[in-house]
């Protein structure tokens, strides 16, 4: 499911990882400038004015990167309550067949939840979550096959003909699910990121004329804040496994699974 290196690390291994980075590129900094002190006071302007343009273009690119996971995980979170009100139209839909073929049909759709929770809750674990919407595939043509059975049966053609557009739409919803689960912020958005972060670390040791204990705890403040900033990234990036869930959806399937599990045992 996800590959990359950066995908495959928590968050807040990365994020403690750029912490130090940072905090070691800010005392690199302020060792050159105790080496070269009479050096780069001569550049004192020509690095104010580099750290301001850096500071703005971390800050844009912060905000890029925010509004880029943020909507990533908005739309998981909206394709997942949309799968579950589509699973809800087409179990309805299932009672405009009679009783035994209603109760097929509400067999079938059970096991299509189940394969949904399943796949849900071994999203990681990729064995695993392709059995599980293998299980999902298979019932959907149980359904479909049973459709298309009754449906030249006489007067079965408005029940039919409803159930299949509920499918097509289940269909589509889970079809966009899976395309919405493999879409995720650039790598090199968040390579450029970490880089980039470094660099002002790296300018402001600089630029800084002394690095004493409040000097520290300043920078201390402003590393902190710009690493919670890409934590909050990062989880929203990963709305399945984060810190911050976009499970409502998940949640609601599991509650339409009990809904109605004991009318069809």
């Amino acid at each position: 499911m996800e590959d990359s290196l950066i995908n495959r690390t928590e968050a807040i291994v990365l994020v403690l990882i750029l912490f130090v980075s940072m905090v070691v590129a800010t005392y690199f900094g302020r060792r050159l400038r105790k080496r070269k002190g009479h050096e780069l006071e001569e550049l004192k302007g020509t690095m104010s004015t580099l750290l301001a343009s850096l500071f703005g273009l971390f800050g844009f690119i912060l905000a890029f990167t925010f509004g880029m996971s943020g909507n990533r995980y908005e739309n998981i979170k909206n394709v997942l309550i949309e799968e579950n009100n589509t699973i809800g139209t087409a179990i309805l839909r299932a009672d405009l067949f009679p009783d035994s073929v209603r109760n097929e049909i509400r067999g079938y759709f059970k096991e299509y939840l189940l394969a949904r929770v399943a796949y849900y809750d071994h999203y990681f674990e990729k064995e695993k979550a392709e059995q599980a919407k293998r299980s999902g595939k298979q019932a959907m043509g149980k359904i479909w096959k049973l459709n298309a059975q009754q449906s030249r049966l006489p007067g079965m053609l408005i029940p039919c003909n409803s159930m299949v557009s509920a499918m097509n739409e289940l269909i589509d919803t889970a079809d966009k699910r899976d395309l919405l689960g493999q879409a995720r912020v650039p790598d090199l958005l968040l390579y450029m990121l970490y880089f980039l972060s470094l660099t002002v670390s790296f300018i402001m040791g600089l630029t800084l004329p002394s690095l004493q204990r409040r000097a520290w705890l300043i920078v201390i403040a402003f590393i902190t804040v710009a690493c919670l900033i890409i934590y909050v990234i990062l989880d929203f990036s990963r709305p399945m496994r984060g810190f911050v869930k976009a499970d409502y959806g998940h949640r609601a399937i599991v509650e339409t699974l009990e809904s109605f599990d004991d009318d069809i045992k």
